[in-house]
């Protein structure tokens, strides 16, 4: 029984994966210059499957404003003196069909930070831009 589960395991591994929705939202950050920004509790991995070519910090809706994650990154990610975060994802396709995708609702994201200079609606994913460091507009 064991060798079976190990041999489906081998041959899974072995397989080309497919990209996932985090590499086609990191490519295109990429493909439109924005290298540092927010995103939803998936941030992490659009930085990773970007090869380290965009940051992606993880934030969240509390207290109707846009906070850090802090349990999911260092306290000097969101360091406005470190980094110039000027992009925010706010939403994201469901991963699966018949999931709900993410988002944050633009009366929260304006009331954070202000309007945004750009909106952009692409697969699913609405990202938005600025031209100020949405790190400066942040504070628990």
């Amino acid at each position: 029984m064991i060798a079976g589960y190990i041999g489906a395991f081998g041959y899974s591994a072995a397989q080309a994966g497919a990209p996932g929705q985090e590499s086609v939202l990191a490519s295109w950050l990429v493909a439109h210059g924005l290298r540092y920004g927010l995103g939803g509790s998936s941030a992490n991995v659009v930085t990773v499957d970007s090869g380290g070519r965009v940051d992606v910090m993880p934030v969240a809706v509390r207290g109707g404003r846009v906070r850090a994650l802090l349990y999911q990154t260092s306290a000097a990610a969101y360091d406005p003196r470190l980094h110039d975060a000027n992009f925010l994802v706010t939403g994201v396709p469901a991963a699966q069909r018949g999931e709900t995708g993410q988002t944050a609702p633009y009366s929260t994201v304006r009331a954070t930070f202000g309007p945004a200079a750009r909106s952009y609606r692409f697969d699913g994913y609405t990202v938005l831009v600025w031209r100020v460091n949405l790190l400066t507009r942040m504070r628990e």
